[in-house]
């Protein structure tokens, strides 16, 4: 067989031996990806690749944004970020008030034809 792929047979059996094997790039993966995991929990789904990077590295875990980036990705992680409030209208102090003469008594049964008018 290892003929037939254009394979030499030590490549083979020295691939045989470690396919069961997790490598040290793959356990840190997973270990940071537990922590990614947490912090991104605490943040409520707010923070970003970049501000888990600066968490992590804070807490002793050393990594970098787009390590984080890809991992967020394959944990299917993506932030959130809510709007800011802005407040549209503002009252104003010298307006005129009309009074509410209906009393907010829209019902056709309340009033007489002709006796109170409403348009919008």
């Amino acid at each position: 067989m290892c003929n037939q792929l254009g394979v030499v047979r030590s490549s083979f059996y020295a691939w045989r031996e470690r396919a069961g094997q997790i490598t040290a790039t793959q356990a840190r993966r997973q270990a940071l990806g537990v922590e990614i995991e947490r912090i991104f929990n605490d943040q409520r789904g707010t923070a970003g690749c970049r501000r888990i990077a600066a968490i992590l590295n804070h807490e002793g875990h050393p990594a970098s944004v787009g390590l984080v980036a890809d991992l967020m990705r394959e944990h299917g992680l993506a932030a959130i970020q809510r709007k800011a409030y802005k407040r549209t209208t503002v009252p104003d102090d010298k307006t005129q008030v009309f009074s509410d003469k209906l009393d907010r008594d829209f019902a056709p049964e309340s009033h007489r034809p002709g006796e109170s008018l409403v348009g919008d």
